[in-house]
């Protein structure tokens, strides 16, 4: 048996897909036991599957097996967090990893050439090989080595249980295991339900405002709102605040924002929680007092679009236009990505504007970087404070630190990482941005709120992937403490202000960052593939998918590793994983039955030419799930208002995992000034759908309007025919052209 596992083809495959990953992980993360089982798993299991296989199976094997692993690599680079199974098609595009490295080039390059060249060198050696018989029959005892080593990386995972997720799994193996045990464990568990609504109810069904206020007044001094939100941004960054959480780190990321923090004696809330990736699911958290959905499922801020939902009406913006204040968002890039360019006026902005509204060029590949942005932004606040008849709201979302992070070449110089160079780009941008709005008397009269949308995470810091950042700067600075105590998350934002403007917190969930508790409180975090729960009680409950639940007896929700860990009740991940589910369903939509508006006499610019899916897409529908046994019915009606002679080319992409779906939209004529086109069809959604989106591109030099964009869900007719391949099942196509003096 040992010469035949050392006979050539299955040296190739091994040399591949062993030796290249360990040698990987020696050189990223170092030596983990856990992870090194499981690149073992993965590679022999994978060898053993395509050894004897045609060399195209292998070549296939390969693609789906590198472009994984570069993913990941590039995700945990990037975010600090290892895929999810709903990642996995999305990470294998190159289109996407192009994008989001803005053309300079893959963050390991010479990692990704190495799993390239290694790849194509072991299917040479396969091709050559084939049909000369020198693929002899592999003993059936061999099929015990992947069990041997499977039992092996559990007990391995036993001891190194606090290790980061792309330490202890090799990606394949990670989301092969996640799949398998939530198929075994589906079946619901009606007492953890019964449990878990019980819950929600007791801690999540309204606003608590019953602490004692840290204001001496009804009411704040302040007369505006300013909440300035940066991307990615974990509290960590902070120095003292890292500091009150007990946490040893010889990095200062952001030294003047911290300098700065403490001499004005802004509220430092330290253990402050996010709940979980993507900037629309944490500015849905932070604005509309809910929590976002703790897995990977289409986005509440999606759901909302529904002509079903109602909750709009709850959120803090139209709360506080309701009370007469003038409320303003104001972004760093294009609106339509995630259709922020609906959510945010449906929430209550009176006034909602991408960087196109600051008049200033794209700084790199997503839009304005950091300085530029906040230089339109001291203009915009100028403007508003020159109207005195209102007070004001007034949002501002950064996106420098986001990949491929907005940096100047001085401080990619001094820096040793792009993300780093932006995070202290970043750092002296917001203080100076700060510095301005106290010399023009904004901090006197304007509660400032300076957060973070999600947190991209720090390597061998725990649980940074789920610390935000909360910095407060009020007129009243002097009155509340230094550091706030209690934990506090995205969720708490929306009561927290209308509790400083003595304004009632209708249909909302959360304390309040201006009083103090007596008792603890429930608080959820779902980031890195970990589902967290702290419950009233005390002790976070840290869930993951294999190992279950660890209980840790420490103080708060952001902690550094306890001495020691609790074993958790049998039931726990149960529970836990039910009350995530409760608080996923706040829309209260049917799954059979949705209706989704994306656009209604939207004008959007055509570009010179598409270079790219994501930052080129006219429209914002993006990451929706559709249900099995479904039919989704889209209509879409299109105006071309301006174009020169060669009119407007559009096309209309169907995407699952940003790939390509296997769904299909019909092709859009050529459309001239005055022409309006008309399209309706169906995708069937026998087995459901995840992460599906519609991109829509457009080419030439003009202006189109989308005077409609509507999807629909319903439930597939009884005993109609379905298209399990999702084709289009109905077209009416109308294309009509007007008079010039219409036209224009």
């Amino acid at each position: 048996m040992s010469r035949k596992l050392l006979n050539p083809a299955l040296l190739a495959l091994a040399f591949a897909l062993v030796l290249v990953p360990v040698c990987i992980r020696l050189l990223l993360w170092g030596f983990s036991l856990s992870g090194f089982l499981s690149d073992l798993l993965v590679g022999l299991t994978l060898s053993l599957l395509l050894y004897r296989r045609h060399p195209l199976w292998a070549a296939v094997g390969f693609a789906v097996w590198g472009g994984a692993m570069i993913g990941a690599i590039e995700l945990v680079d990037a975010v600090g967090r290892m895929p999810e199974p709903s990642d996995i098609q999305y990470l294998l595009d190159p289109s996407f990893i192009s994008h989001s490295t803005g053309g300079s080039g893959l963050t390991h390059p010479f990692i990704v050439s190495a799993i390239l060249v290694t790849s194509l060198l072991s299917i040479l050696v396969l091709l050559r090989l084939h049909g000369r018989h020198l693929h002899p029959a592999l003993h059936r005892v061999t099929w015990l080595i992947p069990v041997l080593l499977l039992a092996l990386h559990a007990s391995a995972m036993k001891h190194d249980e606090n290790g980061e997720p792309w330490k202890q799994y090799s990606v394949v193996h990670k989301i092969a295991a996640e799949k398998i045990l939530n198929t075994l464990n589906s079946r619901e568990n009606r007492a953890a339900q019964l449990w878990a609504i019980g819950r929600r109810d007791q801690q999540f069904g309204s606003a608590d405002i019953s602490g004692q206020s840290l204001l001496t007044d009804a009411r704040g001094k302040a007369r505006n709102v300013l909440v300035i939100t940066l991307e990615g941004i974990p509290g960590a960054y902070i120095n003292q605040v890292r500091e009150a959480r007990g946490y040893q780190w010889d990095q200062q990321p952001m030294p003047a924002l911290s300098a700065y923090a403490l001499q004005q004696r802004a509220m430092h809330t330290a253990d402050f929680v996010i709940h979980t990736h993507q900037t629309i699911r944490g500015l849905y958290a932070m604005l509309c007092a809910d929590y976002p959905k703790l897995d990977s499922s289409t986005p509440k801020a999606m759901e909302m679009l529904s002509a079903a939902n109602s909750r709009q009406q709850y959120c803090l913006p139209a709360q506080l236009a309701s009370h007469g204040f003038a409320t303003h968002f104001l972004q760093a890039t294009d609106l339509t990505f995630m259709s922020k360019d609906r959510f945010m006026p449906l929430i209550g902005f009176q006034t909602v504007c991408g960087d196109s509204c600051l008049g200033k060029k794209h700084s790199f590949a997503w839009g304005l970087d950091d300085k530029d942005f906040f230089e339109g932004s001291l203009t915009y606040i100028k403007k508003l404070r020159s109207d005195k008849s209102r007070p004001w709201m007034l949002t501002l979302l950064t996106v420098g630190t986001h990949q491929p992070y907005g940096a100047p070449a001085s401080y990619l110089k001094r820096h040793q990482d792009p993300k780093m160079a932006a995070v202290a780009y970043l750092d002296d941008a917001i203080t100076q941005f700060l510095r301005s709005l106290q010399k023009q008397g904004v901090l006197d009269d304007t509660l400032v709120i300076v957060t973070s949308d999600e947190s991209h995470g720090i390597d061998d810091l725990r649980l940074s992937s789920a610390w935000g950042l909360n910095l407060i700067f009020a007129p009243e600075r002097e009155q509340l403490p230094l550091f706030k105590q209690g934990v506090y998350g995205q969720v708490d934002l929306t009561a927290s202000v209308l509790d400083y403007f003595g304004l009632p917190p209708e249909g909302v969930m959360g304390r309040s960052l201006f009083r103090d508790y007596p008792q603890g409180r429930d608080m959820l975090s779902y980031t890195n593939g970990l589902l967290r729960y702290l419950p009233a009680e005390g002790g976070l409950l840290e869930c993951q998918f294999q190992t279950g639940c660890k209980q840790y007896p420490q103080q708060g929700f952001i902690a550094p590793l306890p001495e020691q860990t609790i074993a958790a009740a049998k039931s726990a991940a149960s529970r836990v994983q039910a009350l995530a589910g409760t608080l996923d369903e706040s829309m209260s939509l049917s799954a059979e039955e949705q209706e989704f508006i994306f656009a209604q006499d939207d004008k959007r610019k055509l570009k010179k030419t598409v270079e790219n899916d994501w930052t080129d897409n006219l429209i914002g529908a993006q990451y929706l799930q559709f249900a099995p046994g479904t039919r989704t019915h889209v209509t879409l009606r299109i105006k071309a208002l301006k174009t020169d002679r060669k009119g407007a080319q559009l096309l209309l992409r169907l995407k699952e995992f940003d790939q390509d779906s296997d769904a299909t939209a019909p092709e859009l004529p050529l459309l001239r000034k005055g022409e309006t086109i008309a399209i309706d069809f169906n995708i069937d959604n026998p087995a459901g759908r995840k992460a599906f989106s519609f991109h829509l591109l457009g080419t030439g030099n003009g202006e189109i309007q989308i005077e409609e964009f509507r999807v629909s869900v319903r439930k597939l007719p009884t005993g109609s025919a379905t298209d399990n391949a999702g084709q289009v099942a109905e077209i009416l196509y109308d294309a009509t052209s007007e008079t010039a003096a219409d036209a224009s």
